[in-house]
């Protein structure tokens, strides 16, 4: 009897066990294939409209399915997308398009699926949208093709529908209104706001290389092109495209004179084609550049022009000995004869700068983690990328290389030889010269370039960097050329230069790491010395540090002209408004 009871529960547990499972499985098997019957149902009604909305045919008829468990739903004006142009020559800024998208929406549980601006989007528990098939947008060669597609009809449609299309309108070109092809010194902006913003940027981020900003506040995300890069050069001691302050406080320093009095400044130029630093150095040239206030207080300098995308504020014996440029105003500022300012006073109507460069460091980090020379370089560990110091120095001759992160011990040296050509250095993560706390030198010998390309995937042990360098590390070339060195970065590189008293940290060459219109890039400089050029975003400059712009950059290509960087030569934008019944 007991053998019997047992038996007996043991089939009843498994029995219930069996339906309570087997009910959930068909319930999720069921929620699925109702999901794809659905997915299925909105992609065919996406292909019907693309057919009239691209001009095929003027009306086009589309079933949602007899058996259809949930509801189909307009929803006019939801969303909008607008194009802008800017002429990046006069400044000037021009709509193009700025058109209510609409959307055709359908619920099953906490999914919804969606149809906008032709392409077909997914949310699921109030998680990102994720994208099912992709809108009218077409980037190929430079040439973007966007159809927009507004769609309007019914609030709630039945079984099956007709698709017409009322009217197509070009909006660009149109030779009418000036608005031709190709494209030059221009800007393109385009801005998607809908409830499946994220997916839009994802969206471009992988048909273009352009910049791709989000506004999660306002359920926006912004696409940003220009034309192809051309001759971009660095003619700036110091750019910065930060919006907070820049201030130059107490004296600049000499570094002819070993710190101890001489002539201050915080900024100047030289020409490394006609000599070092000390030998050539002027006033004319140490140009400086920011987006938001500069302040000039005690005797410091710049000696060349000053640009302020806001305020220029000088007191005490602060002066600048070329032009005061500013967007909002030049406080304490006098170009009277002996007075601080030795050019004009001239008001300017704001700042651009250069655009991120993530995916040309991203995608040149990788191209050379697939393809390099590690295992044909004596101080190169192939098995773990790293540089290997003989007698605590590693030297790389010509040739392009992958490392995590050059990182070298105690009084440990990187010699990059360039005899026999160029050398490409890939870093996966950071460079750290400073953390040891003694001096490490990185230089440069022969007559060919360097070109250092930091992905930014880690930070420096401790902190937010990935330049750091402090008291008497130094990266170097022959006479202070600063054409020889390139380091790039993405748009949050952040880097510090630190140092204590007159052992200065030293660094030659270009720092190019825009941060373009949303990067939280950085460059902090206390008590060190930057020869060459640097771009940057937020910059902080303490303890008499000193930047001097080499001249020799004026006819120097910072960055390639075939880099995959944001560009654009032809447009065509149309607006098709199609109704839905």
């Amino acid at each position: 009897m007991i053998g019997l009871v047992l038996v007996f529960g043991m089939v009843l547990a498994g029995t219930v066990t069996v339906v309570v499972l087997g009910a959930g499985a068909i319930d999720d098997t069921q929620r699925q294939v109702g999901q794809e019957r659905t997915e299925k149902a909105m992609t065919q009604f996406d292909s019907k409209v693309a057919l009239v909305a691209l001009g095929n045919t003027d009306v086009q008829q589309v079933s949602f399915g007899q058996d259809r468990r949930n509801n189909y739903d307009v929803e006019e004006g939801a969303g909008w997308l607008r194009v802008t142009i800017e002429n990046q020559t006069d400044g000037t800024t021009k709509t193009l398009l700025n058109e209510s998208l609409g959307a055709v929406t359908t619920e099953n549980g906490d999914t919804t699926l969606a149809y906008q601006g032709g392409g077909v989007w997914r949310t699921a528990g109030g998680n990102t949208s994720v994208m099912v098939s992709p809108p009218e947008f077409h980037f190929r060669g430079g040439t973007l093709t966007l159809p927009v597609v507004n769609v309007t009809g019914a609030e709630r449609l039945g079984d099956r529908v007709s698709i017409s299309n009322r009217e197509t309108v070009t909006k660009y070109p149109n030779a009418s209104a000036g608005d031709v092809n190709p494209l030059s010194n221009h800007r393109v902006h385009l801005t998607v706001k809908s409830d499946y913003y994220q997916a839009w940027g994802s969206y471009f981020e992988e048909r273009t290389d352009g910049e791709v900003d989000y506004d999660h506040a306002r359920n926006r995300a912004t696409l940003n092109l220009v034309v192809p890069i051309g001759k971009k050069r660095v003619d700036n001691a110091l750019s910065g495209s930060a919006s907070r302050e820049i201030a130059l406080a107490g004296d600049g320093d000499d570094p002819c004179t070993g710190g101890a009095g001489g002539d201050r400044r915080y900024t100047d130029s030289y020409n490394s084609s006609n000599g070092d630093y000390c030998s050539t150095r002027d006033d004319s040239d140490g140009n400086l550049t920011y987006a938001g206030n500069v302040t000039l207080s005690g005797s410091s300098g710049v000696r060349g022009t000053t640009r302020s995308g806001n305020v220029i504020e000088i007191s005490g014996s602060g002066n600048i000995t070329g032009d005061a440029l500013h967007t909002n105003g030049c406080i304490g500022c006098d170009a009277s004869p002996g007075g601080n300012v030795g050019g004009v006073i001239d008001p300017i109507y704001g700042i651009d700068f250069p655009t991120q460069i993530d995916r040309v460091v991203s995608r040149t980090v990788q191209d050379v983690a697939d393809s390099n020379d590690n295992g044909a370089a004596a101080d190169v560990d192939d098995a773990t990328d790293s540089l290997a110091y003989a007698s605590g120095e590693a030297e790389l001759p010509a040739g392009k290389y992958y490392l995590t992160e050059i990182e070298p011990g105690s009084d440990e040296d990187i010699i990059f030889n360039t005899t026999d050509g160029d050398i490409t250095v890939a870093v996966e993560n950071y460079i750290d010269l400073g953390a040891n706390g003694d001096s490490n030198t990185v230089s440069v010998v022969g007559d060919g370039d360097v070109m250092v390309y930091v992905n930014g995937s880690a930070t420096a042990p401790g902190r937010d960097d990935m330049l750091y360098m402090s008291q008497n590390d130094a990266i170097e070339t022959g006479g202070q050329n600063a054409t020889q060195f390139k380091l790039y970065g993405q748009r949050d590189f952040n880097a510090t230069l630190k140092s204590s008293g007159s052992n200065r940290a030293e660094f030659v060459g270009i720092l190019y790491a825009p941060a373009g219109a949303s990067g939280s890039g950085s460059l902090t400089l206390d008590q060190g010395n930057v020869w060459g050029g640097v771009l940057t975003g937020d910059v902080t400059l303490a303890n008499a540090a000193s930047l001097s712009y080499d001249e020799a950059l004026r006819s120097e290509q910072a960055i390639s002209r075939d880099a995959k960087v944001v560009k654009i030569t032809y447009l065509h934008v149309s607006v098709s408004r199609v109704h839905v019944s």
